[in-house]
């Protein structure tokens, strides 16, 4: 199990896991620093020392960027790094379609760089956050790629970065700056060609090979041993299956983060909707339903960057997917190529009714995408309902805040598995190295107990809900108005009908959580679920909830009170809470708020600390935070 860290009484801007270079959340301890960041407040931004790394760019890889642009000569240019030719080529187009938009601006182009030799990992990093031996990962060959704009582009460049999660990493930065004399520059000349009055630079993808004379190939970092993916593989595969279908490994595609898994599948449904002999082929523009008040850069992924036409169904409601099936039959809505949820969702816990989702797709013949972030491979089982299955592992999986990674799971039983499984495969997407070998080490070590903390944690959070439910019906209470959950709402059936039961220990497998040190794939052929591994193990709702008040200065109160770490992202083992309106929608607060996303909401993703602990535990921080909230009282409501 982990080792506890401290995460409470965090500096504003501090890196959380603390003293962690790779940490994937910063410290914003007040309500008011949170709206700092919000409102783009110097001062608040000045103590910044990282941030969500799709959100705010590593200090390194920025510094990488910006001697590699300067190494090609290019002035007043800036750079985006990818570890993959054809995210580098999507970068680049994507910048491309934004030229005529803005005035004076000139050239995009793309240069690609090989080293070779030995990456290190720090196996320090971790759960703990402290810097321990270094562990090195032998590499045959590396590759990064450089998509140069000017900086008038820099809105845009930052859009694609956010949304697509296709930059490099924080490690694979660090790793080539120590390696700067050893990068070689592939290819030597740059064509131009003109559109619309700019000049435009072409494509300066790979002519040469590297020093071995391999020619170069969209493979970006290519790992001489694949054992840690091998390993992942095997374990999701193994914690998606269930006594009714067998997940396959090599069903299984690994990603740097889950939005790049996202992507991935967002290329495959564009690439399919556009040929006639595949299921959608139409003159009208391909649709997407997007069922559910979705993560925000799932919904900016697939409208901005992919240009899907979307249909926003938010409330997550019978009566939207009644409505919904009307259009179809009807041909108000036409060309919907797939529908995209999360189960459950984020931040309002609401569950889909993928049943119903499921009929409508087969009659129809669209796809339907899930993602089970929040949901968790451990606590629900919902592949069967669905065509393709994405994760962040960024979350609970690796629980340690301080790695990215993505999981896409195609469903081996779907009527698109052959066409998806193929144009994954075309894409390079599927079988590629597609991650930096330290970080998938990080992630392995990170998930060796993903089973056994989710059980702790489940336990922790249904505590707080029964907590904020008890506050909320209290006679003349006036604090808690809401708490999302997925036990006590209007969709916990839908909830239950796809969560795990734990069977009787006589039907649990006998292997220990030490087999997950292996990267054979036995065990995920076997018929038996990994969740059934940890036969003390209880399954539950999961880990985040959000709590509404009645007053605003309430929200303020029992956020500024509560004694837990408080930054962007969810899912880690400690308790991690955000003012998750002002993070996610501060620009369209109104309009978040039309589908119950108030501005005034607190996101808790619960962690594993201890409930009644000699120093204070859950119980106690929320208590107080709650008698904060208390004493503030009075004023006009929300």
């Amino acid at each position: 199990m982990p080792t506890p860290i401290v995460t409470h009484n965090l500096p504003l801007g501090s890196t959380i896991p603390p003293n962690n270079t790779h940490a994937i959340s910063v410290s914003l301890p007040t309500w008011s620093s949170t709206l700092g960041w919000a409102t783009r407040d110097p001062v608040t931004l000045d103590e910044m020392k990282t941030g969500y790394p799709r959100f705010f760019v590593h200090r390194d890889i920025v510094t990488l960027s910006t001697i590699l642009v300067g190494r090609l000569g290019f002035r007043g240019m800036l750079g985006l790094l990818t570890a993959q030719k054809r995210w580098a080529e999507e970068g680049a187009g994507y910048l491309r379609g934004k030229i005529g938009m803005e005035d004076g601006v000139g050239g995009v182009s793309i240069q690609g760089f090989a080293w070779e030799g030995l990456a290190q990992d720090d196996e320090g990093t971790g759960q703990s956050g402290m810097t321990g031996r270094m562990k090195t990962v032998q590499w045959k060959r590396g590759e990064v790629y450089l998509v140069t704009y000017p900086e008038m582009l820099k809105g845009h460049a930052k859009d694609f970065w956010q949304h697509t999660g296709w930059g490099i990493s924080s490690r694979y930065a660090q790793t080539l700056l120590a390696r700067l004399d050893e990068l070689e520059v592939q290819g030597s000349h740059r064509e131009s060609v003109k559109k619309g009055g700019h000049c435009i630079n072409g494509n300066c993808l790979m002519q040469k090979g590297s020093r071995s004379g391999n020619s170069m190939e969209s493979t970006g970092c290519i790992d001489e041993n694949t054992r840690a993916e091998a390993i992942l593989r095997d374990r999701i595969a193994r914690v998606a299956s269930s006594t009714r279908q067998t997940v396959n490994p090599a069903d299984v595609s690994l990603y740097p983060t889950g939005m790049t898994a996202i992507a991935s599948i967002a290329r495959v449904i564009k690439s399919l909707s556009s040929h006639p002999q595949n299921h959608h082929h139409s003159s009208s523009p391909p649709t997407i339903i997007i069922y559910g008040f979705l993560y925000l850069d799932t919904f900016k992924l697939l409208s901005k960057i992919f240009n899907f036409s979307l249909h926003l169904l938010g409330h997550s409601s019978a009566a939207e997917l009644s409505t919904l099936a009307d259009s179809l039959r009807n041909g108000t809505i036409s060309n919907v190529v797939a529908l995209f949820c999360e189960f459950p969702g984020n931040p309002l816990l609401r569950t889909p009714d993928l049943s119903a989702i499921r009929s409508l797709a087969d009659e129809f013949g669209f796809m339907v995408v899930c993602d089970d972030t929040v949901g968790t491979f451990v606590n629900v089982d919902v592949l069967g309902e669905v065509d393709v299955l994405v994760s962040s592992l960024t979350k609970m999986f690796s629980g340690g805040c301080d790695v990215m990674g993505g999981s896409l799971i195609v469903n081996s039983a779907s009527s698109w598995y052959a066409d998806v499984t193929r144009t994954l495969r075309d894409d390079g997407a599927g079988r590629e190295s597609n991650w930096y070998p330290a970080d998938a080490e990080v992630m392995e070590r990170n998930s060796r107990d993903f089973g056994e903390r989710m059980g702790m944690i489940n336990g922790n959070a249904r505590r707080v809900y029964e907590m904020m439910e008890r506050e909320k019906g209290k006679p003349g209470g006036d604090v808690v108005r809401e708490v999302f959950y997925p036990l006590g709402s209007e969709s916990q059936h839908l909830y239950e009908r796809h969560a795990r039961h734990l069977l009787p220990p006589a039907t649990a497998a006998s292997s220990s959580s030490d087999d997950y040190a292996s990267s054979g794939s036995a065990a995920a052929t076997n018929g038996v679920a990994s969740h059934l591994e940890h036969p003390a193990m209880e399954c539950g709702y999961g880990y985040l909830l959000s709590l509404t008040f009645y007053r605003p200065q309430q929200a303020v109160a029992f956020y500024d009170a509560l004694d837990v770490a408080k930054g962007p992202s969810l899912g880690t083992n400690f308790t991690l809470a955000c003012a998750y309106t002002l993070f996610a929608h501060y620009g369209e607060r109104e309009w978040a708020a039309g589908f119950g996303v108030e501005e005034f909401l607190v996101r808790v993703s619960v962690g594993m600390e201890e409930w009644e602990g000699e120093e204070g535990g859950l119980r106690e921080k929320f208590q107080r935070a709650l008698r904060a909230a208390e004493v503030v009282g009075g004023g006009s409501e929300m």
